[in-house]
C-alpha cells in the first residue's frame, strides 16, 4: 500500500550535531506480525537506491543498499552487532538501544529510538531517529 514517511535522524558527536530529514513516499506493508517500508533514496552523487525498514512491537531494522550498505538492528536494552560495508573496508558496527517507543496513531504509526553507535569499538555519536509514517495518503500535512 501506498505511504508517506517523514524520518528524522540526528546524530551527536564531539559537541557537533548532523541531522538527516527525509519526506517521501513509500510502500507499506505487513507480513507475519513484522510491519515494512520501503522507499528510494539518492546517493549525493545520482546513485539511486532501496532502503527497507523493518518494525515489530520490540525491534527495528534498517537496510540500506547502496555502494555503501549496512543494516542496522535495535532491541531496547540490547547492543546488536551488524557490519558497515563501504568501498574502503568493512568495519564493525555495535548499536546500544537506550529508548524504543512504537506508537500506532490514527492515520498510521509513529516510532521514537534513541541509541548509541560505535565503530570498529569506538564510540562515535549518540543517536535519534524519529519516524512518523502515514497510510492515508488524503490527509498528509506535508509542510
Amino acid at each position: 500500500m501506498k505511504a508517506y514517511l517523514e524520518l528524522n535522524s540526528h546524530h551527536y558527536s564531539d559537541g557537533t550535531h548532523d541531522e538527516e530529514v527525509i519526506k517521501t513516499d513509500c510502500e507499506y506493508f505487513e507480513r507475519n506480525g513484522s510491519r515494512y517500508i520501503s522507499y528510494d533514496s539518492t546517493t549525493e552523487d545520482g546513485q539511486s537506491y532501496k532502503t527497507t525498514l523493518k518494525i515489530k512491537e520490540a525491534e527495528f531494522t534498517y537496510t540500506k543498499k547502496t555502494t555503501v550498505a549496512s543494516t542496522m538492528f535495535f532491541r531496547p536494552g540490547v547492543v546488536t552487532k551488524s557490519s558497515y560495508i563501504t568501498p574502503y573496508g568493512t568495519f564493525a558496527m555495535a548499536m546500544d538501544t537506550k529508548e524504543y517507543g512504537l506508537m500506532e496513531t490514527e492515520d498510521g504509526l509513529k516510532l521514537n529510538l534513541k541509541y548509541d553507535l560505535s565503530l570498529d569499538g569506538q564510540h562515535q555519536s549518540n543517536c535519534h531517529i524519529f519516524l512518523r509514517l502515514v497510510l492515508n495518503n488524503d490527509t498528509i500535512d506535508q509542510a
